[in-house]
């Protein structure tokens, strides 16, 4: 509540005590003696509320004494290093809040930052700073009223302007970014073309969505450009084949009705494949696994999944021909591992593990080849 609002009904109290004080006063004269320990009460009582109210307008002028412009922080007064430690301990967002206050304050702001920067596309565009555990959010909903993360202009128009700041100020980048196909009411291109306009090229793209358009999809893959992995967690109304940028080193579709043998062959992601939702056989997974051990594809690949169509016949059909022998079993959070895990060698004596797990209403077989393991990536490969 602003200070000026306290201080009107503060004096509207103390016009009606006063009031009524005087009513009392003069009803006290009329009324017969018998009634007065009564009105001794009363008296006593609004003598209490009286000096309740003086001290707190005593207290109100305080306060509002200790915030006029002498007696605030002079900041800008310090050595250069203080100001800097002083900056240094806001968050991304005060930090593009106080570079705004002045051009002395614009001055001190720009040094550049330790943050990475995620952009979340759903009802309203949203953008994350990120730094380990730390994050901080900025959001915009389009709407007359004023308040934060409110803006009467396109809220697309205000994430860019803003981001452009941070990037200005700090030096950021954006690193991730996740697009919710069902949330924004089918603003594609938009989004697309918001995304060039301020970024040519980040780490992550993830893409989610139920009963899209595979040509709306395409039309975000072919568009945006991304280095390292792409998340495919849209189900389109088609379920048709998508074309898949051959750059990136890991790749993961959920959704995945359409992919065949002769897709996942073809896709050399150094890093991890995982796959679900496939109608893939397991005399098709046997020869992705020979193909792997033979050294005929997928020479760099450190983690591949894949779904069970029939996970009573695994070991005898997509292990069919592979020497393997029993190994410890490799736990994972959120998967419920079946049985210990098989080891396989490859011909030029790299060693893997497959692992069947027990995953929400299905199986999966996961393949980890020794260098993956080493390096205790045992998280589930979808964000």
């Amino acid at each position: 509540m602003r200070l000026d609002c306290i201080t009107f009904n503060v004096t509207l109290i103390n016009r009606r005590v006063r009031k009524l004080w005087s009513f009392l006063c003069r009803s006290f004269i009329a009324i017969p003696h018998r009634f007065s320990p009564v009105l001794s009460l009363i008296f006593w009582l609004f003598g209490v509320i009286k000096n309740f109210y003086f001290l707190l307008k005593s207290s109100f002028y305080q306060l509002r004494k200790s915030t006029n412009k002498q007696d605030r922080f002079p900041l800008l007064n310090l050595d250069y290093v203080a100001i800097r430690e002083v900056l240094n301990t806001l968050d991304p967002i005060d930090y593009i809040n106080f570079s705004k206050a002045s051009k002395a304050c614009r001055r001190l702001s720009t040094v550049k930052k330790p943050y990475k920067v995620e952009l979340r596309f759903m009802n309203a565009p949203m953008l994350w700073f990120r730094n380990g555990s730390f994050c901080s959010c900025m959001k915009w909903i389009k709407s007359e009223k004023p308040g934060k993360f409110r803006t009467r202009g396109d809220p697309l128009d205000a994430m860019k302007k803003f981001y452009l700041e941070a990037k200005s100020l700090m030096g950021v980048e954006v690193d991730f970014v996740a697009i919710y196909m069902d949330r924004f009411g089918g603003q594609c291109k938009e989004v697309v073309d918001c995304l060039r306009s301020i970024c040519q090229e980040f780490s992550v793209l993830r893409i989610r969505g139920t009963k899209q358009r595979q040509e709306d999809v395409q039309y975000i893959l072919d568009n945006l450009k991304f280095k390292d992995s792409l998340y495919i967690v849209a189900k389109t109304t088609e379920e048709l084949p998508l074309r898949i940028p051959e750059t990136i080193d890991q790749l993961s579709i959920i959704h995945g009705s359409w992919i065949t043998l002769d897709h996942i062959m073809s896709w050399e992601m150094s890093r991890i494949l995982v796959f679900n939702d496939t109608h893939l056989t397991n005399q098709e997974i046997n020869i992705i696994y020979k193909s792997w051990i033979n050294m005929e594809s997928h020479q760099n690949l450190e983690c591949f999944e894949i779904n069970l169509t029939n996970r009573e016949d695994f070991v005898a059909v997509a292990l069919r021909n592979i020497p393997y022998r029993m190994g410890p079993t490799i736990r994972i959070s959120n998967y419920a591992a079946v049985e210990g895990s098989f080891e396989v060698t490859r011909k030029d004596g790299l060693t893997a593990s497959i692992c069947v797990y027990e995953f929400g209403i299905g199986f999966d077989a996961i393949m980890f080849t020794s260098p993956f393991l080493s390096h205790g990536k045992l998280v589930r490969c979808i964000p």
